[in-house]
């Protein structure tokens, strides 16, 4: 099964490069922002590096990249990078590590633009490269299942709808960050299968 992780934590950073920066820079970006209390103020962190049509329209682009490396609260960031994790190291060793870097910028800047267009307010949060994850995963079982084998297709079948589940009902949780990554990556993953650039998961 794809998803399950047996690597060591040395084996892990060789060969999942790419998610282990993205985990590390947010780790550390988390560790930072909370030694300077930000845990403890509603509102720092977007106004630190949160996403919305108000920062931008006052020309702070960083913005567009920024808010993925930013989480509100422990839980938040602990359980969108326990997904990262578990979810994204068969795409980065399927894909190699120039194209898994592209799919990242290209769904969290996805993300960045449906919440600028369906949100009125600030969101942080690495949920939209997350979803966008999901969303290839998707574009792969509905045009080329057989990259995946069938007890990890459930799985992931599982996964996306309990994450779609929790982006729906639950309070708090962006469903313009979740969607403009999930539409991202199912596009871009159509985009990769176009151009065979998976290669098969084992």
């Amino acid at each position: 099964m794809i998803l399950v992780r047996n690597e060591s934590f040395k084996e892990f950073l060789s060969k999942y490069p790419i998610t282990s920066a993205i985990v590390f820079l947010n780790t550390i970006a988390f560790l930072y922002t909370s030694l300077l209390g930000a845990l403890s103020g509603e509102g720092i962190f977007n106004r630190w590096g949160g996403i919305s049509l108000e920062y931008i329209q006052q020309n702070e682009y960083y913005r567009f990249f920024s808010y993925a490396f930013l989480h509100g609260s422990f839980a938040h960031f602990a359980f969108n990078m326990a997904a990262i994790i578990i979810i994204n190291p068969p795409i980065e060793k399927s894909l190699g590590k120039l194209k898994y870097a592209v799919l990242f910028f290209f769904t969290i800047l996805g993300s960045a633009i449906a919440i600028l267009i369906m949100s009125n307010h600030a969101v942080v949060g690495a949920s939209g490269f997350g979803y966008g994850v999901f969303g290839v995963y998707l574009s792969i079982i509905c045009f080329k299942k057989k990259l995946i084998d069938r007890q990890s297709r459930t799985a992931l079948l599982v996964f996306i709808t309990i994450g779609w589940l929790i982006t729906l009902f639950a309070k708090g949780v962006s469903f313009a960050g979740h969607f403009g990554g999930f539409i991202s990556g199912f596009v871009l993953g159509i985009v990769f299968l176009w151009t065979n650039s998976f290669k098969e998961m084992k």
